[in-house]
């Protein structure tokens, strides 16, 4: 039996819990103002995520070259062969062997956390657990707790508090000009550099050595 409501009375910390708890294989549908989520479950833990507003296989990329794991030139071939292959664009890079795969996982396992780190900050919306058969993924296996997603989102949602209506996950910002000799700290700087006028906020942090809320 489907269980389907609004997060403003039941919200997502509760239904993360019950799915967990109950060890509840299936897909978590969440619809909000800004964005529709697909959070799939195998046992309780969360096994993927896909956003319908930010193109995943795009916002990978642009981490993954930020990071200097590839160039452009390797995603872009990527790209094209996901779309005649019809493959994820990780599993792509492992069979390839440009990224070791704990290197991908960890990248992908933190772009969920930050996504679900989002949905927490929704005021309103409305959901539905389908519970049905989740096929693992053989090349990229990604199995999150979500009990510790749950107390990591929390905790992120409590720091982010400290910035709110400062700072938006999804501002693209351009730098006006360089900052004078000892004017910004070691990680300041760090996080200068990343401002390029194409990257929002939440890749700077994905990408950021720091933590989320130090970058933030």
């Amino acid at each position: 039996m489907a269980l389907e409501g609004f997060l403003q009375e039941f919200g997502l910390a509760d239904i993360l819990q019950l799915i967990y708890f109950q060890r509840k294989t299936g897909v978590l549908n969440i619809e909000g103002k800004t964005d529709r989520i697909k959070l799939s479950f195998i046992n309780g833990n969360i096994s993927s995520l896909e956003s319908q507003r930010r193109l995943e296989s795009g916002r990978l990329g642009k981490i993954l070259i930020k990071k200097g794991l590839i160039d452009q030139k390797d995603l872009d071939t990527a790209i094209e062969m996901q779309k005649t292959e019809g493959i994820k664009l990780g599993t792509i890079f492992i069979r390839h062997g440009l990224i070791p795969r704990q290197t991908l996982t960890e990248i992908i396992q933190e772009q969920i956390i930050e996504a679900i780190v989002q949905i927490f900050a929704w005021k309103e919306g409305k959901y539905e657990f389908i519970p049905r058969g989740v096929p693992a993924d053989e090349e990229l296996p990604i199995s999150l707790d979500t009990q510790h997603v749950l107390m990591d989102g929390l905790r992120i949602v409590d720091e982010w508090s400290l910035v709110e209506g400062k700072l938006d996950l999804n501002t693209i910002s351009k730098r006006v000009r360089e900052p004078e000799e000892n004017e910004l700290s070691s990680l300041e700087e760090e996080v200068f550099r990343q401002v390029d006028a194409d990257s929002d906020v939440c890749t700077i942090i994905n990408i950021s050595y720091s933590g989320d809320f130090e970058t933030s």
